[in-house]
Parts: C-alpha cells; sequence; structure tokens
C-alpha cells in the first residue's frame, strides 16, 4: 500500500522537495483565505484572484470528493455484513387429534465478508492519501499562482514607470527641438542641428507610443487573471497605501 501511494505521489508530479515544504510553510499566508483580511496590497490582489479564478473552484471540488470518498471509505464496512429474514409458514397441531393449523415461522440469518472487512482498512487509507493529494495539488497550485499574479503587477507597474520616463524624454526632445528650430529660423542654428533635433523628437514620440501598447498589453494581462478592471484595483491600492502610512 505504501509503494502505491509513492507512485500516486509521482504521477502527480510532487517532488520529495515539495513534500517536505507542505509540512512548514503556512499556505494562508501564500493566499489568503476568503474570510481573512488582507494587509497589503500584494496580499489584497492575490486573494482577489484566487477567488475569481476558474481553476480555484475545480481545486476546491477535488479536495471536496476526496473528503467524500474518505468518509465513503469508513462507512463501506457496512456493505461487507448481510443480514435477511425468510418467512416460512409452519404446520402445528394442537387440540383434537388430527386437527392441525398453518402458524407463521421466520428464520434469520447473518453472514459477513471477512475479507471485505480486511480490506476496508487499506480502502480508508487510500482515500486519506488521494485527499492528502488533493489538497496538495491545490497548495502547489496556490505558490505558482501567486508568483504568476504578483509577476503580472510587478510588468505592468514596470510599464507604467517606463511609459512615465519616456514621455518625459519626449516632452526634453520636444523641447530642444522647438529650441533649435527657433535658431535655425533666426539663423543661428545649422540644418544639421535641426535635423539632428527632429531624429531625436521624433524618436521618443515613437518610444512613448510602443511604452503605451505596453502599458495596455501588461494591464490586460492583470485583469485577465485577477478578474477586476486595473480602476477598481487602483483605488483599492490608493486606499491601503494611506492606511499603512
Amino acid at each position: 500500500m505504501r509503494l502505491y501511494f509513492y507512485i500516486l505521489l509521482l504521477a502527480s508530479t510532487f517532488s520529495c522537495t515539495g513534500a517536505f515544504a507542505q509540512a512548514t510553510i503556512d499556505y494562508d499566508k501564500i493566499v489568503a483565505p476568503a474570510d481573512k483580511k488582507t494587509k497589503t496590497f500584494d496580499e489584497y490582489i492575490v486573494q482577489l484572484a484566487w477567488l475569481n479564478n476558474a481553476s480555484t473552484q475545480i481545486l476546491d471540488a477535488n479536495v471536496e470528493i476526496a473528503e467524500l470518498e474518505k468518509q465513503a471509505a469508513k462507512r463501506s464496512w457496512l456493505d461487507q455484513i448481510n443480514a435477511n429474514v425468510n418467512f416460512n409458514s409452519i404446520r402445528d397441531t394442537v387440540g383434537f387429534v388430527g386437527e392441525q393449523f398453518l402458524s407463521p415461522g421466520f428464520n434469520y440469518g447473518l453472514s459477513v465478508n471477512a475479507g471485505g472487512l480486511i480490506n476496508n482498512k487499506q480502502r480508508v487509507r487510500l482515500a486519506d492519501q488521494m485527499k492528502t493529494i488533493a489538497e496538495a495539488e491545490k497548495n502547489q497550485d496556490k505558490l505558482q499562482f501567486r508568483a504568476m499574479v504578483l509577476d503580472r503587477l510587478e510588468q505592468f507597474d514596470n510599464a507604467r514607470e517606463l511609459l512615465t520616463i519616456r514621455r518625459n524624454a519626449e516632452i526634453d526632445a520636444e523641447t530642444n527641438y522647438t529650441l533649435v528650430q527657433s535658431l535655425y529660423d533666426q539663423g543661428k542654428a545649422q540644418f544639421e542641428d535641426l535635423a539632428q533635433a527632429s531624429e531625436v523628437y521624433f524618436r521618443a514620440v515613437e518610444s512613448t507610443s510602443l511604452a503605451k501598447s505596453r502599458v495596455v498589453r501588461t494591464r490586460l494581462g492583470l485583469e485577465e487573471v485577477v478578474g477586476e478592471p486595473y480602476e477598481k484595483l487602483e483605488e483599492k491600492r490608493k486606499k491601503m497605501s494611506v492606511m499603512k502610512r
């Protein structure tokens, strides 16, 4: 039976390292439970994404199914016991000689499947291990899910920061281009100076456009896993930032 359990663990792609981690990691800190108030925006967004994700319902259902199978296995010993009652008519002779009548009679029987009872303990243990696997799969998914959500949040934040840098560079390039153009019109700058300033400016415009596109893409990626528009997330983020101070 122990060998079978190890095979199941290998089949579910869990390594020994993961098994040891289960004993030390508090998975409620990886993904906060629905009834727990989060303290940071990172915890909040991970919790929200986990609750809004369809795969979470599947993982919860697998754990519940495993628990039901475990309870059924514990009661399966009752299936190994069979009781039966047979009704028979019994002919009795009473009173006068030759006078007979039929009276009801019952036969009771009880049979036990000894082999089934012996194997019941193994069925319970198997069901218990299947539940352990279902819970481990859920915990493993929490680790991966948290990493994915926070990675997308970081990508979005970096994209917004890069857009701010690109916009500032564009503003500087535009200011310089306007100045050089004015000097050129006054005959105080060469055409090469104007051409160079123009090239720098339009490259800055192009970089800003690409940065805007990246913000849109990363925002959509974040909203995809969280299940909420970022406007709502931004409001929550500001509130939690103020409370933290």
